[in-house]
């Protein structure tokens, strides 16, 4: 047991279990504020606690002089936050887990006191549910989930675990013990949207949609609205891979996605977008623009996705965790976080600031569309309904937006609908048959491997 600063001290070895309860400790008689809980002013803290940085807390050189179960970060001793990343993918894949990979070396560089482990390749229910067991084992305090895909396992999870705190990235239930988080990503997908209309000849953009979530249908519908207006006349083919990754091998060397892009291409698309985890779109139309064919790619995810297209891809909507995380996870630490208060950052002028943000491909867009896009990224942060406010019309799965219409959050997080402008073909193999208006699937569609999973819209109706 390590040494303890003065005798009166030694029960904060019992806050271990308060990571966001409020608890204070009684010992010999005084009362006042314990190791770990928000405060104003020292004198609110017990003993000879300080408070620092809102919290009661002592000073320290080492460890050796922190009550039990805390460590000296920073002269202060704090109680340690522990955290394990459940990761519907792998780093290796350059996306989506990529990011938030990067967000949590971030926050631990960021926030000394937080420890944190992760699992990959986590997307079915028993997965998911041996993984939240394996971290509960642990001891971790915090739990986050980073997919919508494994939401319904780990809401069963936190209902089970009442003590841990769970996180769901893009979520869009809450429990007394689970919260979500995410950013207005639309509002990158909508400049990617004008980037992409202004670069196209044909006025034809393909999207190739990953897993049938809200948040997918919320970006198609932000691109084809930031394209729409630079030129009302595009649309929008979508088609759908029917998760974030191809789950199948390949068939012919082929990925489901390349074979996606080779089709939105074959009915004339010269800028295929997409919300797959992995580069295998940009790569394919690279090779496409370098064998002479006039399209262009937009990345996803990831800041660095333009790497595999640095010909053809025009940029790319992408995360930057490690600010969301820090500001989350301290908040956890000091017991002021909300698991009740859906966090939903707004796009930001400066990218280092902002958790989701367009960048461009220098090589690609001149520098007077680079110019534009920036003006409109601008416009965006200081009106954060702008992307979604009407008027405009849908295909049919939701009333028209009328003029001045705004979109609240509880609407976003679980759209269903997609706006004018997004089309299918009445025959997916025929590329000359009729563009029809897109419906979002909502009736029953293959579950990947079958994993329980729901990939449709269904669980938000």
């Amino acid at each position: 047991m390590k040494a303890l600063s003065k005798p009166h001290w030694k029960p904060f070895s019992v806050l271990a279990a308060c990571v966001f309860a409020s608890c204070t400790v009684l010992v010999t008689g005084e009362t006042g504020k314990g190791l770990g809980e928000p405060c104003e002013k020292d004198d609110e803290c017990h003993g000879d606690g300080i408070c620092g940085d809102g919290i009661c807390t002592l000073t320290c050189d080492s460890d050796a002089v922190c009550p039990d179960t805390t460590s000296c970060f920073g002269n202060t001793c704090q109680l340690p936050l522990k955290v394990g990343f459940i990761y519907v993918g792998v780093p290796e894949d350059f996306g989506w887990t990529l990011t938030h990979e990067e967000g949590r070396t971030y926050v631990e560089n960021a926030l000394p006191y937080v420890e944190t482990s992760y699992v990959t390749n986590v997307f079915t229910v028993e997965t998911t549910l041996a993984a939240i067991d394996d971290f509960v084992a642990q001891g971790v305090d915090v739990i986050v989930a980073n997919s919508f895909s494994i939401r319904e396992p780990t809401l069963d999870a936190a209902a089970d675990n009442p003590d841990t705190l769970f996180l769901v990235c893009s979520g869009n239930e809450t429990t007394p013990n689970l919260g979500t988080y995410f950013a207005r990503s639309h509002q990158a997908w909508y400049v990617a949207g004008a980037a992409a209309a202004a670069k196209s000849s044909t006025g034809r953009l393909g999207f190739i949609g990953s897993f049938v979530t809200p948040e997918v249908v919320r970006h198609i519908n932000a691109f084809t609205l930031g394209a729409r207006s630079v030129d009302s006349s595009v649309v929008v083919e979508v088609r759908w891979e029917g998760f974030w990754f191809d789950l199948d091998d390949p068939v012919n060397g082929k990925t489901r996605d390349v074979v996606l892009t080779e089709e939105l291409i074959g009915t004339d698309c010269d800028v295929i977008a997409h919300n797959m985890d992995t580069p295998f779109v940009v790569e394919r139309v690279e090779e496409a623009h370098d064998a002479g064919m006039d399209v262009f790619s937009i990345g996803n995810d990831n800041l660095n996705a333009c790497d595999f297209g640095k010909s053809s891809c025009i940029g790319v909507p992408y995360w930057n965790w490690g600010p969301l995380y820090a500001r989350i996870f301290d908040d956890i630490h000091k017991k002021r976080f909300d698991p009740s208060v859906q966090i939903n950052d707004n796009i930001r002028v400066n990218p280092e600031e902002s958790i989701s943000y367009f960048g461009t491909n220098e090589d690609v867009v001149e520098p007077t569309l680079n110019i534009q896009l920036a003006e409109l990224t601008g416009s965006l942060a200081a009106d954060k309904d702008l992307a979604f406010r009407g008027p405009y019309d849908t295909t049919g799965q939701r009333e028209s937006v009328k003029s001045g219409e705004e979109l609240d959050d509880d609407e976003l997080l679980t759209m269903c609908w997609f706006v004018e402008g997004v089309v299918e073909k009445a025959d997916p193999e025929d590329p000359m048959s009729a563009d029809l208006p897109a419906q979002v699937p909502t009736g029953d569609v293959e579950i990947p491997l079958g994993s329980g999973i729901t990939p449709d819209c269904r669980v938000n109706q």
